[in-house]
């Protein structure tokens, strides 16, 4: 399974995969020969509770590990720890009961076409405040249900995060913003899956943006909070994304943002998606089976370390 769209909703180039095996400096050979490697290793451990992966979520985890089978065995075993660790973030849902209120708040969407670089792009238009945490959470889910998605149909290496505050007073979003939890699905994504964020950009011209980034920026790595951007105008988000692959309103040549989410919806809404759900309900781990100082080195107090945040 070469360069072959799984998906509709995530299209590739006809030489993205090519170019993502380059990048790390790994011909198409030498990476199913590292895959398979990764994928007997999972199969081995006895911690694990779910073993029968399809073959794209190995091959998407080792991408990520930019072809380090070691570093992908780490991902691979924060994937499932999680789970089980946090339960919260990853409980089954239907889209349709639990997320109509969702959809009136914000509009989270994974562009169908790559960047020239061969990059996803994900667009948030926020369109309320977020009332409660327990909406937020709900947000958080759905974050990982996209990169679940990613995980399961897409062969990309990096992503960019575009975040549109236009319609929206930064106000009332600011004093809701539960920076903890931000925290801990940032630690989810960069950690479990091997998320690579190549760029945040703020689309606003409120002046407060500069108080929400400071929160922000507690929940993120140095790294990559260094990869935050405010952007005022679509235009000045074409220096980083190709401007034809965007959604109209941000004038580009893509279905609009409302058209795109629909999509999503009802890809999500699927019985076949559902299915795919109940199966991840599947993945953990079993802590009695795993030696005690793995855990212990990788784990232990693991969420107390969300506790402290500094507000400037």
């Amino acid at each position: 399974m070469d360069n072959v769209n799984r998906s509709k909703l995530l299209l590739l180039r006809p030489d993205s995969r090519e170019t993502a095996l380059k990048r790390i400096n790994l011909d198409e050979t030498q990476f199913k020969v590292l895959v398979e490697i990764f994928k007997k290793w999972a199969e081995q451990q006895p911690h694990f509770k779910k073993k029968d992966f399809n073959k794209n979520h190995y091959e998407m985890l080792l991408l990520n590990a930019k072809g380090s089978v070691e570093r992908a065995k780490k991902i691979e075993d924060k994937y499932n720890t999680f789970r089980s660790l946090m339960p919260e973030f990853f409980s089954y849902w239907d889209l349709i009961d639990d997320y109509k209120n969702i959809f009136k708040l914000m509009m989270p969407i994974l562009l169908p076409k790559l960047t020239s670089d061969h990059h996803r792009v994900y667009v948030v238009r926020i369109i309320e405040d977020f009332r409660s945490s327990e909406v937020q959470l709900k947000s958080c889910k759905l974050n990982l249900l996209q990169a679940d998605y990613m995980k399961y149909y897409d062969f990309s290496s990096g992503l960019h995060i575009i975040i549109d505050c236009f319609n929206v007073n930064l106000l009332e979003v600011f004093p809701k913003m539960d920076v903890i939890l931000l925290k801990k699905l940032f630690t989810i994504l960069m950690e479990g899956y091997g998320m690579r964020v190549l760029g945040i950009y703020y689309l606003t011209t409120s002046k407060l943006i500069d108080s929400v980034i400071s929160l922000v920026k507690q929940a993120l790595k140095p790294k990559v909070a260094s990869r935050i951007s405010v952007l005022k105008t679509y235009e000045d988000l074409y220096k980083f994304v190709d401007r034809d692959i965007l959604p109209i309103e941000m004038g580009g040549s893509e279905k609009s943002i409302s058209e795109i989410h629909e999509d999503w919806y009802q890809e999500f809404s699927s019985d076949d998606f559902k299915a795919y759900l109940h199966e991840l309900e599947k993945v953990g781990t079993n802590e009695e089976l795993r030696p005690s100082d793995k855990f212990n080195d990788e784990y232990a107090g693991m969420p107390g370390t969300f506790r402290v945040l500094n507000v400037d």
